[in-house]
């Protein structure tokens, strides 16, 4: 283990340096890509983390996150009616169209993180969160 006087050291900042020189930069569809094998495969955070080279387990659940806030900000555009929709250009349309395909996808995601974090909280926790059907209310 290496020891520094504080962060004003040289050798301290020459480390850090290196550090930060050796942690990869994902571009958006590779985080895309990581959030969507994690939550589909239902694999263990830190072992996607290692696997990918990220400092930990923690920024795979902030991608994570990122994704819920943009479906978030997503829903909350301007839904149009059949008439509205109609008299757009045809470039309008499109630019919809690429709208709700990433609605739909960043949904996608969102569904498949809540039912990953309802497993692992039955699994480690050791109790039933989802109903079964049938049963009385």
């Amino acid at each position: 283990m290496t020891y520094f006087r504080d962060s004003t050291d040289p050798a301290y900042r020459e480390y850090c340096a290196k550090i930060v020189g050796l942690q990869k930069r994902f571009s958006q569809q590779d985080r895309d890509r990581i959030v969507r094998e994690f939550l589909s495969e239902g694999l263990n955070a830190k072992e996607v983390a290692s696997h990918y080279g990220l400092s930990g387990a923690q920024v795979l659940y902030q991608w994570v996150g990122h994704y819920i806030e943009e479906t978030q900000i997503m829903r909350k555009t301007k839904d149009f009616t059949d008439e509205e929709f109609k008299a757009m250009t045809p470039q309008e349309q499109f630019q919809e169209l690429k709208r709700l395909k990433k609605a739909l996808e960043l949904e996608k995601i969102r569904s498949e993180a809540y039912n990953h974090m309802i497993d692992l909280a039955e699994q480690q926790f050791n109790i039933p969160i989802r109903k079964k059907s049938g049963t009385k209310q």
